[in-house]
């Protein structure tokens, strides 16, 4: 059996079997990486207003590998066995899987036709899977375990190497790359025509051509994903902290504190930035200031990274609870409590909110 994809008995329950793991178009439905898309914003602007009801849920054959994505009709979950689930987002039917002879070791990201994934192992590498053909489209031998962005012509990778490159999404082909010169955790974010990438320092490099636009020393490491939007980067330290920078110059606005390490991942509206932490608590911090509007205290450690739908944030916790706050007050809407803790993060896509436990159960949740 030779390198990447070899297949576990592709279930497969429609006439449609070669198309499974196509993307039906350009919607706009998709929750194509984590965070949502490029900006790491984790925001979905359409309402999902609690109290939301199960529309089903699937046994895993192993923890979840990041939180699941949404593909048009489709919700996919990878997992750690590893294997990659594919699910009717309407109805749970589970179409087919797919596993993998390398770890997975980061969370895949959509790119048009192609899912790309990293794999590890003593063949290492970043993969690319033709989801009509299933079949490999490219690789490239290296350790890639912070979360991808893509998007249709570009893939930006951060490599154990210390480099941060970006890829041709159709041929795997390197456009550039950039030594950042610390241990890359956080992944990218691309906004506004430049990626940002944090190490002990934040990074922005113009996203075509991979020149140093500024960079920003962080009094810790950078651990959350960056958000973009409204002309600033928000990047989350070891130490606990949010800064938020300007886009174009680098220069602090502010910073806030926490009470202890963040998600991975933040949610980023016009107004509001909601971030979880270890001390159990998920906050809601003002845009402008980086003033404390709210904290949620849960019962459990919050490693799941939020996401918002309209004026509902939306974050699991170590204590096997789904929760829905308002986005204005932190007020708790409606909690589920699920088959045991959540640490990946929250999903949201077309009418429809995903959150998969450590269990291994991936729950659909809409109206």
């Amino acid at each position: 059996m030779g390198r990447g994809i070899w297949f576990i008995g592709l279930l497969l329950a429609t006439a449609c079997s070669p198309k499974l793991f196509l993307l039906p178009g350009e919607s706009g439905d998709d929750w194509g990486q984590t965070g949502g898309g490029l900006e790491g914003k984790g925001f979905r602007g359409k309402e999902l207003t609690p109290p939301l009801q199960l529309l089903w849920s699937q046994k895993l054959n192993g923890a979840p590998v990041s939180g699941a994505l949404f593909a048009g009709d489709l919700l996919l979950q990878l997992t750690t066995a590893p294997t990659l689930y594919a699910f009717d987002r309407r109805s749970g039917e589970r179409l087919g899987k797919q596993g993998f002879d390398l770890d997975a070791c980061a969370p895949p990201a959509l790119s048009g036709e192609l899912l790309v994934l990293s794999l590890l192992g003593e063949d290492a590498e970043l993969q690319a899977l033709d989801r009509g053909t299933r079949k490999v489209s490219w690789r490239l031998r290296g350790k890639f375990c912070a979360p991808l962005a893509a998007r249709g012509d570009t893939v930006w990778a951060a490599g154990e190497d210390e480099r941060l490159r970006a890829l041709d999404a159709a041929s795997g082909e390197e456009l550039w790359q950039m030594d950042i010169g610390g241990r890359l955790r956080t992944g990218v974010a691309v906004g506004g025509g430049m990626a940002f990438i944090g190490s002990g320092e934040l990074l922005a490099l113009d996203a075509a051509s991979g020149e140093e636009v500024w960079r920003q020393p962080l009094e810790s490491q950078a651990r959350p994903r960056p958000a973009v939007g409204g002309g600033r980067v928000f990047v989350g330290t070891a130490a606990g902290r949010i800064v938020a920078l300007d886009v174009e110059s680098g220069a602090e606005l502010w910073r806030a504190e926490l009470g202890g390490l963040p998600t991975p991942g933040m949610a980023l509206t016009e107004r509001v930035l909601v971030v979880g932490a270890v001390d159990r608590g998920i906050y809601g911090l003002d845009l402008q200031s980086g003033e404390q509007l709210w904290r949620f205290a849960t019962e459990g450690v919050v490693r799941s990274s939020p996401a918002v739908a309209g004026m509902t944030a939306y974050c699991g916790s170590s204590d096997g609870y789904f929760y829905a706050l308002a986005l204005d007050s932190g007020k708790m809407l409606w909690k589920y409590r699920l088959d045991g803790p959540v640490i990946t993060p929250v999903s949201v896509g077309a009418e429809a909110i995903s959150v998969t436990s450590e269990k291994g159960t991936v729950y659909v949740f809409g109206k």
